[in-house]
């Protein structure tokens, strides 16, 4: 069961101001209200995020996958247990998976497609000492050795160029489709 959100995860101005930017990026409505704000958190804690860096996150990918129907084929799942090398686990903050039931080469890109990590770190929790740090970049190495492709952003890069966060690990899975789509 999910735990309640804090008071700083139900950040309404926080949300509304990233789903404005996202909509004006991908030229659509130039204001978001705070109404709808609010909805698209409800519908956010509704997926089990626990901050709103993980919210606005999932906002910016959600209005770049909007109506661009290759883009719609990648689904960003959030709190996703995968096992570490020493048999414990770790919880990813976003794992981007691939699903389009009407090509007939689907289940040939299924088969073969790769672990693909979002992790986002709000400086409030992460990085406050050199210890987090360290596990951290243990945490990623591992992944690495594992197999999984990570992409981490820091809050201050997120903040600063959302789209780009976004579009990077986007762009890199629209590029894997493309050539085991080749090799197929």
């Amino acid at each position: 069961m999910a735990s309640k959100p804090s008071s700083e995860f139900l950040d309404v101005p926080f949300v509304a101001e990233h789903l404005s930017r996202a909509a004006r990026q991908a030229g659509r409505c130039a204001e978001v209200n705070a109404s709808e704000a609010f909805r698209a958190l409800l519908h956010a804690n509704s997926r089990a995020f626990d901050s709103p860096l993980e919210v606005a996150y999932w906002l910016w990918w959600s209005v770049a996958t909007e109506g661009i129907p290759t883009l719609g084929d990648f689904v960003l799942d959030g709190h996703v247990r995968v096992p570490s090398s020493d048999d414990s686990y770790y919880v990813l903050d976003f794992v981007v998976d691939y699903f389009n039931e009407y090509r007939g080469d689907d289940d040939i890109v299924r088969k073969r497609w790769p672990r693909i990590a979002i992790e986002l770190d709000g400086h409030a929790f992460h990085e406050k000492t050199l210890e987090q740090v360290t596990r951290r970049n243990q945490r990623d190495r591992d992944l690495q050795r594992l197999g999984w492709k990570v992409f981490h952003y820091s809050f201050d890069e997120f903040s600063s160029d959302p789209w780009s966060a976004v579009t990077e690990p986007l762009l890199y899975a629209v590029g894997i489709v493309s050539e085991l789509r080749k090799a197929a």
